[in-house]
């Protein structure tokens, strides 16, 4: 019998299936019916694991079970076609589990809906059927349902003669298959809110009933006497403006000039009410807001993990089990449903990985491509996080090769190349996917299919070595804080900050959620990088503060980190919230401020590699869309704004405006250095700087893309010219593409790099 399973392989995850490890990368081919010679040609490039698309026969509990499986017979046939071209290939089943729009039709309370009853028609892309409404994914009989249709499809496809080629169900629900809700919940424009389906209501009362236990925590928590566990309320619009307030801030600072001559046109730079201070949800007047987008995640990812246990219970561990899930960029961080429960599902042990695409920004060449989750929370739990790896080529359609600038076969090997190295290097799984429905496919040439040759070997000998990757850089995000944040301030904090500068800093780091602070297991770094730590409650604080002083970090955080405390007896939104997580006494800019500083003059060690006379706080990079046309933007400004008030800190940079300390740093009594950063934004060059002074390895510092572990390094060129690399300790770097050693026993090389170009060393000294 196939046994697949997820396995630690000298002190990684790895994909394990019948005894034999499979390093990335795997394979995803989107035509329906590909060409057998492409196919052969990927099966001699060394893939062996494929992905195939099936549908599934929905079951209605009340009505008769189909004995005809159409879709049994559509993956027949493809599972047909892949093992003919490639006899020794393995199946993942990217399986669909998703109710007929007549379902939706026949059960109303389980569609999702807004306060006046009304739904919007949507289509999924998986059936391309038109919904009167989108189901609602946390209803309990969806869960139900769907879990038979499962089973049943499960035991079809054990008595068909793929039954020991297919080593694991990738479970795919909702829009594009992405578990994702299409359907917008907070509609301004139209002035209504959803969800207020019977069904998600019946959820919510369930949520809350496992967080507070009783109706006098929940009456406390909510500010509201009436409240009561079995009838919450859904937050209406007045509760949801902190969603959008950028939009409203963004309006004023764009027409402040020309607004009183405009007929109708009011603005207002200070969007503030009972509800929400700026850009942040008021958790002492809205909790309920908060709480109810939480549920509305952890609702997704509770039917996630109920048809993962529906899987497990059918095989045991002898099939792999996976979803999408934990989108920190490219799609909305509210209505979508699909970004504040990754913990939970890390933790139902039901799960083997969670997968999403990368990043749809800054893809061509000279860029890179962030990813969507913190891929390190799933190495620690035994885990993988696994890319959808959809690099587009010089083969790919007119619009993708312009926009990606694949220009040639020589642009598209460098990308795959920069994409592989950092799988390597970051260590991820992931699978190519070839996305053509029509003309070329995307990586039919036989320059590429060459370079998957040689990165199955690369992928090979990393996984037969040790691979802890010894970084000295953790970087902590917060999913609770998501709801208390606005749209384009986590976009800016989570998505566009990662996109431009966190991959420029010249060394490797790590990224967890920060529920892995208290994991045993989870590595001592140098320095601690928290970006978006909101809203944490004294025992995370402690905890967190626990850590630091492990080993006497330095610890940078951002913005408003501690400004919200969810279990503070007094008001839970505060400056002093602030001070108490980050160690320095801090105040508040009331109304719209601009993030602008210029460091100090002298630039002490810890500014070693900044540019003294820059203006810094603001986002100066582009981010570019490669799949939407125009300029994706960051916005410069805050509300609120903040800046340091402690004569014991050592102040970095002031504001242009008043000159408030805007960046400081101070060391703390239990021996970690705190270092603030009061605007949103900070520059590779400040990070790296800080990452010098916290003792940690550079490998270089020339804002070119790096990724690097103990064992690899990958550099991507920015612009062309000489590089000097320098390696912590002496070896022999060895170029894995061009078969070459770049000296013996040497600290430094220096280089030559072109803008676009990709090298990667392996450090272990040995030829392969």
């Amino acid at each position: 019998m196939t046994v697949a399973r997820i396995e630690k392989i000298n002190g990684s995850p790895a994909i394990v299936v019948n005894g034999r490890v499979y390093p990335p990368m795997t394979m995803t081919v989107r035509r329906a019916e590909p060409d057998p010679d492409y196919m052969k040609r990927l099966g001699e490039a060394g893939m062996k694991i494929f992905y195939i698309p099936c549908s599934s026969e929905w079951i209605d509990s009340d009505g008769p079970v189909p004995e005809e499986s159409p879709a049994l017979e559509d993956f027949s046939r493809k599972a047909d076609a892949l093992l003919r071209d490639v006899p020794d290939a393995w199946i993942m089943l990217r399986l669909t589990v998703e109710p007929t729009p007549e379902w939706c039709e026949k059960h109303p309370d389980h569609v999702i809906s807004y306060q006046d009853g009304s739904t919007k028609e949507v289509i999924t892309h998986s059936k391309q059927s038109v919904y009167r409404g989108m189901y609602c994914i946390a209803s309990d009989l969806w869960r139900k349902e769907a879990a038979v249709t499962l089973e049943r499809m499960m035991t079809k496809l054990d008595n068909s003669p793929y039954a020991d080629r297919i080593i694991g169900y990738f479970l795919a629900s909702g829009g594009t298959n992405e578990w994702y809700n299409p359907c917008v919940l907070t509609d301004f424009q139209n002035g209504l809110y959803g969800d207020c389906s019977p069904a998600f209501r019946a959820y919510f009362s369930t949520f809350l009933r496992q967080k507070y236990g009783s109706d006098e925590a929940l009456q406390k928590a909510w500010n509201s006497p009436n409240v009561t566990l079995d009838s919450p309320t859904v937050p209406p619009l007045e509760k949801r403006k902190h969603i959008y307030a950028d939009d409203v801030i963004l309006d004023a600072l764009l027409h402040y000039e020309d607004a009183s001559r405009m007929v109708g046109k009011s603005i207002d730079n200070d969007p503030h009410s009972a509800t929400h201070h700026g850009v942040f949800l008021n958790p002492d007047t809205a909790q309920d807001c908060a709480d109810y987008f939480n549920a509305f995640h952890t609702g997704v990812a509770e039917s996630i993990i109920h048809l993962a246990k529906v899987v497990r219970k059918h095989y045991g561990k002898t099939r792999l089990v996976g979803a999408f899930y934990g989108s920190y960029g490219c799609t909305e961080y509210y209505d979508t449903g699909t970004a504040e429960a990754v913990v939970p599902i890390i933790n139902s042990g039901a799960v083997d990985f969670l997968a999403a695409p990368g990043n749809y920004d800054n893809r061509e060449p000279g860029g890179y491509v962030s990813q969507r989750e913190m891929q390190d929370s799933f190495r620690l739990h035994d885990m993988m996080f696994i890319v959808e790896e959809d690099a587009r080529t010089c083969h790919s359609e007119v619009f993708y090769r312009d926009s990606m600038e694949q220009f040639s076969v020589e642009d598209s090997v460098n990308t795959l190349k920069r994409e592989f190295g950092r799988n390597i290097c970051q260590d991820m799984q992931a699978w190519w996917f070839d996305m053509a429905l029509k003309g070329e496919y995307w990586y039919d040439d036989p320059v590429i299919l060459q370079l998957f040759r040689r990165q199955q070997e690369i992928g090979e000998y990393a996984y037969s070595i040790p691979r802890d990757k010894g970084s000295e850089i953790a970087c902590i995000y917060d999913q609770e804080s998501i709801h208390y944040t606005s749209c384009l301030t986590n976009r800016q904090m989570l998505d566009f900050f990662r996109t431009s500068d966190m991959n420029r800093i010249g060394t490797g780091m790590d990224y967890y959620y920060h529920n892995d602070i208290l994991h045993p297991d989870m590595p001592d770094y140098k320095m601690y990088l928290v970006i978006n730590a909101f809203a944490m409650t004294e025992e995370e604080r402690a905890a967190m503060r626990e850590k630091f002083a492990r080993n006497g970090a330095v610890v940078v955080f951002l913005y408003a980190a501690g400004l919200i405390k969810p279990d503070a007896e007094g008001s839970r939104i505060g400056v002093e919230h602030m001070a108490d997580l980050i160690g320095m006494k801090i105040r508040m800019f009331e109304g719209t401020r601009s993030p602008r500083y210029k460091l100090r003059q002298d630039l002490p060690e810890v500014l070693s590699l900044a540019e003294p006379d820059k203006v810094y706080g603001v986002p100066d990079r582009v981010v570019r869309s490669n799949v939407w046309l125009g300029n994706s933007s960051t916005a410069p400004f805050m509300n609120p704004g903040f800046f340091i008030d402690d004569e014991s800190a050592t102040v970095l940079g002031r504001y242009g405006l008043g000159g408030e300390a805007a960046i400081a740093m101070k060391k703390q009594p239990e021996g970690w250095t705190s270092i603030y950063s009061a605007p949103q934004y900070l520059r590779s060059e400040l990070i790296a700087g800080f990452a010098r002074y916290a003792g940690c390895h550079l490998f270089t510092h020339t804002d070119d893309c790096v990724y690097a572990n103990r064992n690899f390094l990958t550099i991507h060129g920015n612009r062309t010219g000489k590089r000097t690399l320098y390696f912590p300790v002496s070896c022999r770097p060895y170029e894995v593409y061009e078969k070459k050693f770049y000296g013996k026993d040497v600290k430094e090389i220096e280089i030559f790099i072109r803008r676009g170009e990709t090298k990667m060393f392996s450090l272990a000294g040995e030829e392969f």
